[in-house]
Parts: C-alpha cells; sequence; structure tokens
C-alpha cells in the first residue's frame, strides 16, 4: 500500500472574522479539523501560544493532512467553512504545486486540478 500525500490547508479568515484566536474563530477552525479526523485523515495543526498570564493561543488555521483522497465530510467542511464568511481563502499546496480557493467552486476546482496533477504524476508501475 502507498503512503498518503501530504497537503498544506491554510484556512485564511476574513477582516469580517473575529481575531484569530477569537472563540468565535477557533471554533470554526475546529470543525474543518473535525471532519478531517471524522473521515480517519492525519492532520498535524500548526498552534500558537503565548507564554503569560492573560494571553491567549489557539490553532493559526494552518495544517498538513496526510491523505490520498478527500472524502465528502472534508471538502463539504472546507466548502462551509469558505462560505461561513465572505472573504475567506483556502489555500491548498501539494509538493510545489499552490492554489487558492476564494469560493466553493473555486474549491471544486482546485481540489479537482490537484486530484488531476497527482494522478498525472503517480508512478507508473
Amino acid at each position: 500500500m502507498s503512503s498518503p500525500d501530504e497537503i498544506k490547508f491554510i484556512l485564511e479568515r476574513s477582516p469580517e472574522d473575529g481575531p484569530q484566536f477569537s472563540r468565535e474563530h477557533q471554533a470554526s477552525i475546529g470543525e474543518v479539523f473535525t471532519a478531517f479526523h471524522n473521515e480517519g485523515i492525519k492532520i498535524q495543526a500548526t498552534a500558537f501560544a503565548m507564554d503569560a498570564v492573560d494571553a491567549v493561543g489557539g490553532a493559526t488555521g494552518e495544517f498538513l493532512a496526510f491523505v490520498k483522497v478527500l472524502g465528502p465530510a472534508t471538502i463539504g467542511a472546507l466548502g462551509g467553512w469558505l462560505a461561513g464568511r465572505n472573504g475567506r481563502k483556502v489555500k491548498i499546496k501539494v509538493g510545489e504545486i499552490e492554489a487558492e480557493a476564494n469560493t466553493v467552486k473555486d474549491l471544486d476546482q482546485v481540489l479537482e486540478r490537484v486530484g488531476k496533477i497527482k494522478h498525472e504524476n503517480k508512478p507508473k508501475g
């Protein structure tokens, strides 16, 4: 069995979102992480913490997913996150290929392109 691909996702918040580490924004990022976890997809999330009594921290929205194929729940979670606030973006990087989605339609097109490129670059055996 071949190993999963490493896909980098960056969830960029909208100017309409609350502060990066607000409860509301952290909950929206958490919903995406939960969808990946529920599909059995291993992720490594980047978090930020400050060493002070009144400091806040949390997920940055940047994470690696180790997966061959994204299922409908993860695609739906990414699309739902995008649609949740005007101005949000999802950046996706696979190897040297990087793309950005501003709408659910963009996201579908980017994921389709990534799938085609991965298929075209798959070692023949």
